[in-house]
C-alpha cells in the first residue's frame, strides 16, 4: 500500500470536529447572529459548558465574581473570547492524541497553534476583516495535518536523522518524500471531511505556497504571517538552526510594514501570557 493511501486512511479515521464547534463558527460568521442563539448552542454540550465556566473563573480572566452560566460567560468574555474557548476546547483532544515522536511534541505544537490563532486574530482585526473568529480557528488548525502525519508515522517511528534528510531542514520536502503529501495538503483534506468553510480550507492548504498566497483571499496571508512570526519567536521550533522568513508578498497583501509587524509581535507576547489556561488544555 502506498504511503499516501495509508495517510488517507488515517485522515478518514480522524473523528469529526464536534457539531457544537461547527455551529458556533457558523453563528458568529453571520453578521446578524444573536447572543441568545450562541448561548443556546453552547449549552447543548455539557463538557464544553463545564470547561468554559472553569476557564472563565480561572486566573486567565481575573473576573471580580464567579460566573455560573453560559449567558453570564458570554456577557463577561464577549464573543471573541468565547469562540477562543470553544475552538480550543473542541480541538485540543486531537493534539493530545497525536503522541510524542521525533516528528512533533503535542504540547509544543499546541502552544504554537494557540499562539498562531491569537496572531491570526490580531492580524484579522488589524486588516479590518469581519472574520476574526474564522482567523483564530485557521491559526489553531493550520497544523492539523501534522497530527494526521504524526499518527501515520507512529507505525514507522522515524528517527531524528530521518527528519534531517535535507541539510536545510525542509520539513515540507521531508513530509512529501515520506507521505507523498505535506501537512498543509493533509490538513486541507481533514478540513474537507469536516465540511469547514472554503476560505478556511484554502488558507490551511496554501499558507506555505507563495504563489497561492498572492492569489488567495487575505486569510491565507494572515495564516502564513502568523505561522512564521510564531516560529521566529521560538514558539513551535523543532530545530534551532533553521531560519524562517515571512513572504514580502503576504506582507504587501495585508498592507503591513516592519513597524506593524513588530507591534503584532509585541501584542502576541502579551496575549500569550494571558492564555496560559488555554495552553494547559494539552
Amino acid at each position: 500500500m502506498k504511503p499516501a493511501q495509508d495517510l488517507f486512511e488515517v485522515i478518514e479515521r480522524m473523528p469529526p470536529l464536534p457539531d457544537v464547534a461547527v455551529q458556533v463558527l457558523g453563528i458568529v460568521n453571520d453578521p446578524e447572529y444573536s447572543l441568545d442563539g450562541l448561548v443556546s448552542v453552547v449549552r447543548t454540550d455539557p463538557t464544553l459548558t463545564a470547561r468554559i465556566l472553569k476557564t472563565c473563573n480561572s486566573s486567565l480572566y481575573s473576573l471580580n465574581r464567579e460566573v455560573s452560566s453560559v449567558s453570564e460567560a458570554v456577557s463577561f468574555l464577549g464573543t471573541r473570547n468565547l469562540v477562543k474557548l470553544v475552538v480550543a476546547t473542541c480541538t485540543s483532544s486531537y493534539f493530545q492524541q497525536s503522541g510524542t515522536s521525533a516528528y512533533l511534541s503535542p504540547k509544543e505544537i499546541w502552544r504554537h497553534s494557540i499562539a498562531c490563532g491569537i496572531t491570526c486574530q490580531i492580524l484579522a482585526e488589524r486588516s479590518g476583516l469581519d472574520e476574526a473568529a474564522t482567523a483564530f480557528t485557521a491559526g489553531i488548525l493550520h497544523n492539523i495535518g501534522k497530527i494526521a502525519i504524526s499518527q501515520f508515522m507512529s507505525s514507522f517511528t522515524p528517527s531524528l536523522d530521518a527528519l534531517e534528510l535535507t541539510e536545510d531542514g525542509d520539513f515540507l520536502a521531508f513530509e512529501r518524500s515520506f507521505c507523498s503529501m505535506d501537512h498543509a495538503v493533509a490538513g486541507s483534506l481533514v478540513l474537507d471531511r469536516w465540511l469547514l468553510p472554503t476560505s478556511l480550507r484554502r488558507a490551511i492548504r496554501n499558507h506555505h505556497d507563495e504563489n497561492l498566497i498572492v492569489a488567495d483571499p487575505e486569510l491565507t496571508s494572515i495564516v502564513h504571517i502568523a505561522d512564521i512570526l510564531c516560529l521566529q519567536e521560538g514558539i513551535g521550533v523543532f530545530r534551532e538552526d533553521l531560519s524562517y522568513e515571512i513572504s514580502p508578498l503576504a506582507m504587501q497583501k495585508l498592507g503591513m510594514t516592519e513597524t506593524s509587524l513588530e507591534k503584532t509581535r509585541s501584542r502576541l507576547q502579551k496575549e500569550l501570557g494571558r492564555s496560559e489556561e488555554l495552553i494547559k488544555f494539552v
